[in-house]
Parts: C-alpha cells; structure tokens; sequence
C-alpha cells in the first residue's frame, strides 16, 4: 500500500517540502503537495530539459533528465537517472536507477545546486535534547568531550569566553575574508589554527566529496615544518567529527577537532588540532573555542567552494560555446546554388556539440561531394574525432578521383590511429552534374532513400554497404551507381533521425520516415522540412538523446 504523503482527512499534515538552498535561483521551494500527482504517475523530473522537468536545472552539467522523484512504500525516493556529473545524497554519490528514501533534513547535490528535503511530519514527531554533550555511538571511547558543532548551539553557548569568541572571529574574518579561492584560504586557515594555538603541533583540514565534481581535499601542516601538504595525523578522530557533527578532545587530551558546517547544518569537513609533546592537554575552554573559530572558518570556506564552483562553471560555458562556435564554422553555412538542383540540410545537436557532420565539397571535372558521418558517441569528444576523420577525407578527395579509394584510404588512416576501437559510419556520394550520375560509397551508415517522381522509394546500395571506418583497415569498399532523373529526391540521414524517441519510450522508425517520403516533393527543402516536423512532433517533449542530421538532394524537372 503506497504511503499517503498528504496525511489523512483528519489532522491533515504538512506536505514535505523541496527546498533549493543553493545555486542558480535560490532560495527556492517546492511544495510537493502541489505535485502529488505528478509523484504518483510518472514521478517528478529534476534536470536540464524544461520540457519534460518539473524542477528545472539550466547548468550545462546538470543532464537532461538527471534525477527522479517518486513515491513507494516506503514515502518520497529520490534515484539517479544515469546522470553523466552524478546525484549526492548526504555527500554519497548514488548509483544509477536505484531508489532512495529521502528522511527529513537530507541533502541532496546535483552540480552546483543544493536541496535540502523538509518533512514537517518527521521533525513534529521527533525528539530534540538541548544537552550538547551527549555522546554518540560512533566515537572512540577515547573521547573525552564533545560539543555540538553546529551554528545553533555555538550561538547558545554564550557562557563559555565570549570575548575569546568576539576576539578570534574579528581575527579570522579580518585575515581571511580576502581569500577567495580554497587554494588560497585552506593554507592560511591552517597557519591561523597554529598562531591561536601555541601549543599545537600540527593543523589539519579536510573538506568531504561534493556534488559539484570537487573531490575530497586534505591539508595539513605541522609547526616545525615549511609548506603544506596532503598527508596527517591518523584520520579515526576528524572522520567519527564528520559523520557525527561534534567537536570532541580525544587520545588523552592531545587531539581536538570540530566540524566544519555548511548553511544547511551538515558536516561538509572537520579540523583537527594535534598537541606538542610534553604540553598539556587540551581542555574543555580550548574545544569551545575552536568550534567558535570552526563555525566561522565554515563561512569563509562556504564562500570559497561557491567561488571555485563558479569559475569552473563559467570555465566549462565558454569553453564548450567556444567548442560550438567552431564546429558552426566547420559545417556548410549554407546549400551549394547549382543549376538544375535544389538541396536542404538539418543538423541538431544532442549536446553543445555533437559527432554527427555533412559537407558539399566541390570536385575537379564539374563535380560534387556529398557526404553525411556519424561518430560512435556524443559531444566534445566525437566532435573532436569528426573533425578529424573529415580533414582526412577531404584530403583524399583532394588527389583521389575514385571515390571508393578515397575512403579505403581514410578507412586505413583512421585505424591504424584508433587505439579506443571508435568508429564512423559514412556516406560518400560523388554526383556528376555533367551526366547526372552518382556514385555511392558507403561505410556501415544508414542506407540512402532514393524517391521516384511517381512515389516509388528505393534503398540504394544495401548490397554493397561496408564496414564502419575504424573496425577493419583491409577491408575494401564497393560503390553504387545511380543515375538521377528529373524529379528524383535522395534523403540521407543519421541514426538520430530513426532511433528519435518519444514519451511512451518508442523510436521514430524506418516505416514513419517512409509514409513522409511517400507524398508528393515540390523541393528538397519541403521534404526536409517535412521530415523533421513529423520528428518533433513524435518526439515531442522527450528529451534529444543523440545528433540528428539530414541531408536532401532534388533534381529539377
């Protein structure tokens, strides 16, 4: 029976609540019981498709449809959706496509945004202590003392040397508050802890895993020596002070740590002080102290992450706009003007950039290239690869007449210098616009659709297809001759084109793109515009998971 998160007629609940605590748009909440049947149907979308996704992240990072909430037995569950930068729950990456019940007061991480989930119902019937000096299960037996370490029991705290608290605040604030980057802020936090404390031997910080693609830093420096670095004292202390929240004097005496917080209460690192030998032990005044200096070290190094986060954030923007911007100038600005011909090309890619790519490339002897590739693979990475593979054939085209040698040389160039096992699929078509013949070549790609003036479709060259370029460099190519009539129309496409899917989880399909060629063609445009309406009207507001590109060739009447 499935967990009624409304609550019952009488004494009717709170709803549990999404807040967005940090990133783009916060603050920001979500009332849940306004998408209750949202959550019961298909669940809630987290990601960047605002089509489809009722919680709309616009990072670049962030995945189409990245995350899912839904309701189970259990009450609200978060999962995972294959995500390419990942989903944190509580600073715990999860794993793909398995679902999580979500408690109130947990975290949840997707790039540089930050949830924190509300269940008012949990946190009624919860118990609370004011009593800051409980002890908790998960520390040594060595512990001596502890201290709640968050922001709220600090400021209760007000018996304990309030003008140390004042006096290492102003300190602090007024050191750090100009480093703006950890790489900056985390060595001269260490040396701060050192001066405040004299009889400490060593400082130590670390920072856990975040959602953002940090990963967990650890810093250390010991008073006698001359830098930092990663190594420290034995981590037992500082990771029970993680996982707990709590400052604690443990080992006799002679180790301290309290927990660095982030704005929502959670532990997002710890420091760690370690005495001299021979000195005495640090005390409960002592332990007070460095959680007043921890709460206000979490501030700075708050701001810090959220710097870092940005810069990458707007690193990654201009780099792959960059990216974009040269791929745009790669492909054709526009479809040759020839007498006699009319042609239409599409190109859409899945991400910034994408491994799909056509060119018109004219010939020596009044002649035109045709051709249309698609890379195993999405993104920067493929479209990097495709740029390659097309210097390569236009190179060959540029001293080879033969088509069917042109790409048995790019074939055995492209593999002997693919050491992944990538591959290419390719249709070269070489048009005569003297004759009127085509030859065809083609490597592993979807076959041509050749449409007759009176509605006949044929699939050229399904016999002598080859291999993709990259999968065996001795295999040879065949071609296939055509000779074009007046009133023929030759569609070339991608596999974005057939394998579009929609809502309901099916593909466009081979028979769709057959029933638009089927209808009368004026232009190569109206067949290519045709063709890709009927897609976005299939697909409808199911997200674009691969390139799609599109290619039509008409001769006039």
């Amino acid at each position: 029976m499935a967990v009624d998160l409304v609550g019952a007629a009488t004494g009717r609940q709170a709803m549990p609540v999404l807040r967005l605590v940090k990133g783009p748009g916060a603050p920001r909440e979500f009332a849940l019981e306004e998408l209750e049947a949202s959550l019961k149907k298909d669940g809630v979308w987290l990601g960047r498709d605002e089509r489809i996704c009722t919680i709309h992240l616009s990072h670049p990072c962030v995945s189409r449809r990245h995350a899912q909430l839904t309701v189970g037995d259990q009450g609200l569950m978060l999962s995972d959706e294959h995500s390419k930068a990942g989903t944190f729950l509580n600073g715990l990456r999860l794993k793909p496509q398995m679902r999580y019940v979500l408690s109130h007061r947990d975290r949840i991480e997707i790039c540089g945004y930050t949830f924190i989930y509300q269940d008012e119902r949990a946190r009624n019937g919860a118990g609370s202590s004011s009593d800051d000096t409980n002890s908790s299960p998960l520390l040594d037996p060595a512990v001596t003392s502890i201290l709640d370490g968050s922001s709220t029991a600090w400021l209760l705290r007000t018996d304990a040397n309030p003008r140390d608290k004042l006096m290492a605040l102003m300190k602090l604030a007024q050191d750090l508050r100009k480093r703006v980057t950890l790489e900056e802020l985390l060595p001269r936090t260490l040396d701060r802890l050192l001066s405040l404390y004299g009889r400490a031997d060593q400082a130590l910080i670390v920072l856990r895993e975040a959602g953002t693609g940090r990963p967990a830093i650890r810093r250390a420096r010991r008073r006698s020596g001359n830098g930092v670095g990663e190594e420290g004292p034995p981590g037992n202390v500082i990771d029970e002070v993680m996982a707990t929240g709590r400052a604690v004097i443990a080992d006799q005496g002679r180790i301290m740590a309290a927990p660095l917080m982030d704005l929502e209460g959670q532990p997002m690192g710890a420091i760690q002080l370690e005495a001299l030998a021979g000195e005495r032990e640090f005390r409960r005044e002592d332990l007070d102290l460095l959680t007043t200096v921890a709460f206000q070290i979490s501030i700075v190094v708050e701001n810090a992450i959220l710097h870092d986060v940005a810069l990458r954030e707007r690193s990654l923007e201009i780099e792959l706009k960059l990216a974009q911007e040269i791929q745009v100038e790669l492909l054709p600005s526009e479809p040759p003007q020839i007498d006699g011909y009319d042609f239409f090309d599409y190109y859409a890619p899945a991400k910034y950039v994408g491994g799909d790519y056509y060119d018109y490339l004219p010939l020596d002897d009044n002649r035109l290239a045709l051709v249309v590739g698609d890379v195993s693979g999405k993104g920067v990475p493929a479209a990097l690869l495709m740029v390659k593979v097309a210097s390569e054939l236009q190179a060959s085209l540029a001293t080879e007449p033969d088509p069917v040698q042109v790409l048995n040389q790019v074939n055995r160039r492209f593999s002997r210098r693919n050491p992944d096992g990538t591959f290419v699929t390719m249709v070269l078509a070489v048009l005569d616009l003297s004759s009127h013949c085509m030859s065809i070549v083609n490597a592993g790609h979807l076959r041509p659709l050749l449409r007759r003036p009176d509605g006949r479709i044929e699939q050229i060259g399904d016999a002598q297809a080859g291999l993709p370029l990259g999968v065996s460099p001795i295999r040879p190519y065949l071609q296939t001759q055509l000779d074009l009539q007046s009133g023929d129309a030759l569609v070339l496409i991608s596999d974005g084109i057939t394998e579009a899917q929609s809502d309901g989880m099916q593909q466009y399909g081979h028979h769709r793109l057959l029933v638009q060629l089927e209808s009368s063609v004026a232009t190569a445009a109206d067949l290519g515009r045709r063709i890709i309406d009927d897609v976005d009207r299939f697909v409808g507001h199911y997200p674009q998971s691969d390139d799609r590109c599109l290619m039509c060739i008409r001769r006039g009447t």
